[in-house]
């Protein structure tokens, strides 16, 4: 069968208790209505907006997301994230243009013990204060000890000598915690490099706790011991001039670009002449803000797991083919994967939800899979998959390469004028009905200039034009990319061998039966308050 819909099972209603987990299906999906309602401000982003969106759910579960916003300034990065953003409870939202790494531990850190406990290191930020017995916080229990210390109030509790004491000892285990659970992280311009640097641990999701220390003090100086605690979800603004290692962006980061074409220009000046001198004809969305909320709240609650109906070796077996791909690769499909699961979360109430009496799993459904298809076109898979931003991976894919489809790979000497790439590049772009960006010399300049810093094609100068270059494309590098592409496009109907070596859709598992394999693990099946019943 396919997990598009309830399995073939008898719906039983089920009158326990426990059943009030699972909330009856709205009448319109929560993500439509949440789209339609951001993009009365925002045009022309439809795609890019449902990618934010999905982001900013990411930060409620065990594996964020991390966005880079790149383009040129100007270009309404900022804008878009923003009216995002303000959707989402604003007590999750950490949003800055620049911060030092000062600042930012002071705004977000709560003092915190450090323990080792049976082997499970974990920090407090409360304490029981020993000599009162009160449990109290970090931050308070150090002022009570200063202050028995300094004699400031007379304390029956404690001597001075015995504070002292009690202080040291808790000094040698004092940290700054910064929790980045449940939080979306939004740098709107580039942060601190010493920032930076230390959050691109935190955006590897290796450990749950960091630890670090920064320099601070004027004159004397002395170190603050700090321990990130968890990963935010992290959305980054940033330009291509901006002197950022972009490995590092590509290997964290999940890279788009906003729409930079002419019609979206007129829609968002249309958009801004109505706002400032037309009466005010916008609908209250605070119910949309109200159901988004519900959604965290039963997530922060439940924090449930998403699955795939089949072993996840199927997926793995369908993706790679029997390839090994590369290092960077492995780490953007799972990257590429989550997405897949937000849209699980968002239709919850449209999903099968198994549940054991602790924990809570949302099966992802065939139509999950098919979301990739709206979120990314074949240039932005590729994009995700080679580092690249959608329009220069375009230029790449539509242009140049077509160029050289009769050359030999083998063949080193083959390569075309870029004059003739650039001319190309204009013609495609002006038969297009819906181009994501418009043509300038200025932009063919930055996009060749980005294939070639990121090794996809290599220019030399032109023996027959001196201020002209020739261009040679990379082989191995593109191909991998676009081998992806298709496994990606083939996934919702993607075949593997099955037990008797016939081809069979990853979706069908008349060779096991699901619901009575989870029942072994003590999981009952629900959908839209009902439990389903195998046969």
């Amino acid at each position: 069968m396919t997990i598009s819909s309830p399995p073939a099972a008898s719906l039983d209603n089920c009158n326990n208790k426990s059943n009030n987990y699972f909330t009856a299906s709205s009448s319109r999906p929560l993500l439509v209505d949440l789209i339609k309602d951001i993009r009365r401000d925002v045009k022309g982003e439809d795609r890019n907006i449902s990618i934010i969106i999905y982001t900013c759910l990411s930060a409620y579960t065990p594996d964020p997301i991390n966005l880079a916003l790149v383009s040129p300034s100007s270009e309404g990065k900022t804008y878009l994230v923003v009216h995002v953003l303000s959707r989402f409870p604003q007590e999750d939202v950490w949003m800055y243009r620049q911060v030092s790494p000062k600042t930012f531990t002071r705004e977000r850190g709560v003092l915190a013990i450090r323990t080792i406990e049976n082997n499970k290191e974990s920090f407090q930020t409360k304490v029981r204060n020993e000599f009162t017995g009160e449990t109290m916080s970090v931050a308070a229990y150090l002022n009570y000890l200063r202050e028995a210390i300094n004699e400031k109030k007379k304390n029956i509790d404690v001597t001075p000598e015995e504070a002292r004491e009690a202080l040291s000892e808790l000094e040698d285990r004092l940290y700054t915690l910064i929790d980045f659970r449940d939080k979306i992280l939004v740098f709107l311009d580039r942060p601190d490099p010493a920032l930076w640097n230390e959050m691109l641990s935190v955006l590897s999701h290796d450990k749950e706790f960091i630890v670090t220390s920064f320099v601070e003090g004027e004159g004397i100086k002395r170190n603050r011991k700090v321990v990130f605690q968890g990963w935010p979800a992290v959305i980054f603004c940033t330009s291509k001039e901006e002197d950022f290692n972009w490995k590092d962006l590509e290997t964290r980061f999940q890279i788009i670009e906003p729409v930079m074409k002419e019609q979206k220009y007129r829609e968002a000046l249309e958009h801004n002449f109505k706002t400032e001198y037309a009466l005010n004809t916008k609908e209250d969305n605070s119910n949309i803000t109200e159901r988004l909320k519900q959604l965290i709240e039963w997530i922060r609650e439940n924090r449930p797991k998403t699955i795939f109906p089949f072993p996840p070796e199927r997926l793995v077996q369908a993706l790679t083919q029997g390839h090994v791909p590369s290092g960077d690769l492995m780490r953007k499909i799972p990257r590429l994967v989550r997405h897949v699961a937000m849209n699980a979360l968002f239709h919850k109430d449209e999903r099968i939800i198994l549940y054991n009496g602790k924990e809570h799993a949302i099966v992802i459904a065939y139509e999950d899979i098919m979301s990739l298809g709206y979120l990314f076109d074949d240039i932005e898979l590729g994009a995700s998959f080679t580092g690249l931003g959608a329009a220069s991976y375009e230029l790449l894919a539509k242009v140049i390469m077509p160029m050289f489809s009769n050359s030999d790979p083998d063949e080193s000497e083959s390569f075309v004028k870029q004059s003739l790439i650039k001319e190309s590049y204009r013609e495609y772009l002006a038969s297009l009905k819906y181009s994501r960006s418009s043509f300038s010399p200025a932009t063919f300049t930055r996009r060749m200039k980005e294939l070639e810093q990121r090794g996809f094609i290599k220019r030399v100068p032109d023996e027959e034009d001196k201020r002209g270059l020739k261009v040679i494309p990379t082989w191995s590098e593109v191909a991998e990319g676009f081998s992806m592409v298709k496994r990606i496009r083939d996934m919702p109907d993607a075949k593997i061998k099955g037990r008797d070596g016939k081809l069979v859709s990853i979706w069908k598992i008349e060779d096991f039966s699901y619901l009575d394999h989870l029942e072994k693990l003590n999981y009952t099946a629900y959908w839209k308050n009902r439990k389903l019943v195998s046969h």
